[in-house]
């Protein structure tokens, strides 16, 4: 679980994109990923070095063939959502018992994170959206109001020239 719960947060990809990868899905020599599975039924190749993150320890060490991230019977997930939700049960207890200071967090923040780290990084917010598989960027431009005005200003490449505004 550990291992898809990395491959989100560095690929922002979606919880059923990843369990249900395989070796055949993944292009080492090109550092890509294609998704056969994914929400919109459109699959897409992403590549897994990107301004949001970067997942080549990870694929590197995966396996070459059959089921990337099997669980302990060496099978997909079928309900990774209710693991992590095992896991993140298992974290809270044990930061309570420690005194330890711990925000809880849905599976899918992982995407969220994913996606303002590639902006503020400076990455196209084009790219992203066809990174995450939306059909519209507008869907992408969610994200917008986590930057600052000057990280907005570099991802939407606007400046200021003689008082007017160039693209």
């Amino acid at each position: 679980m550990a291992a898809i719960l990395d491959l989100l947060e560095q690929t922002g990809m979606r919880e059923n994109e990843a369990v249900s990868l395989t070796g055949d899905n993944v292009d080492h020599e090109r550092q890509q990923i294609r998704l056969l599975r994914t929400k919109t039924s459109r699959p897409r190749t992403i590549a897994w070095v990107t301004p949001g993150g970067d997942a080549t320890a990870l694929l590197e060490q995966a396996p070459r063939t059959g089921c990337l991230f099997p669980n302990r019977h060496g099978k997909p997930y079928r309900n990774a959502a209710s693991n992590y939700g095992q896991v993140m049960r298992r974290v809270m207890a044990r930061c309570e018992a420690e005194s330890i200071f711990f925000t809880r967090f849905r599976i899918h923040d992982l995407r969220h994170a994913f996606a303002i780290r590639w902006l503020k990084a400076g990455g196209d917010i084009y790219r992203l959206s066809r990174h995450l598989g939306h059909t519209s960027v507008k869907t992408t431009e969610i994200y917008l109001s986590a930057l600052t005005a000057d990280e907005l200003d570099r991802v939407m490449h606007v400046g200021t020239k003689d008082g007017t505004v160039t693209t």
